[in-house]
């Protein structure tokens, strides 16, 4: 643990822990609706 904070590294895995815990709370959360695209009128 000294080594990552020396060399500045625990921050950055820390920051990857968060972004990953964001990213599963999105997907696991995520309501995707299929829908009809817009036609084209002339």
């Amino acid at each position: 643990m000294k080594e990552l904070q020396k060399n500045g590294q625990l921050s950055n895995i820390r920051q990857n822990m968060l972004l990953s815990k964001a990213v599963d709370f999105l997907v696991s959360n995520a309501n995707v609706d299929e829908v009809e695209p817009p036609t084209e009128e002339s």
